[in-house]
């Protein structure tokens, strides 16, 4: 290797402007960088940062849904109490569920107020509103409290 070839080297590899004839070329001028690192560099590049592995939240766990019953449940048992309670049972047509209203007023203690459109002991078709309060004592087991025509 020749000398200034050598020095070029050097040179470039501290960064020093210099001045190189390499293979019949000249370079005049800063040195450009070269794809080794320096060694003599101050300045350290930054080493990539591991990112934290997420931490799992824990699942809550499920509680037991306390035994209350189910509205739609209430409201089916207590058209029957209401059906027995008709001229002409027969002739019963009752809300839709969606035209009816389901109240939990206390836990297993529900309020269905609601229509029925019946023969009245005349033979004339009448809507009557009515309201029952029913209770659920649990496993399925329902008692019907009060039943209001209005």
């Amino acid at each position: 290797m020749s000398k200034k070839l050598i020095g070029w080297l050097i040179a470039a590899a501290i960064g020093i402007p210099s001045l190189c004839l390499c293979g019949g070329a000249i370079y005049i001028g800063e040195v450009l960088p070269t794809s080794t690192p320096d060694p003599l560099a101050l300045t350290s590049t930054p080493r990539p940062t591991r990112t934290p592995a997420p931490t799992r939240t824990p699942r809550p766990t499920r509680t037991a849904t306390p035994d209350v019953g189910n509205g739609y449940v209430a409201l089916a048992l207590c058209q029957e109490v209401v059906r027995g309670q008709l001229k002409a049972p027969s002739s019963a047509t009752f809300a839709k569920a969606s035209e009816s209203i389901m109240i939990e007023s206390s836990p297993g203690m529900w309020l269905v107020s609601s229509w029925v459109d019946s023969q009245n002991s005349f033979g004339a078709m009448l809507r009557t509103m009515w309201t029952c309060q029913i209770a659920y004592t649990g496993n399925g087991n329902w008692v019907p409290m009060t039943v209001d025509f209005k």
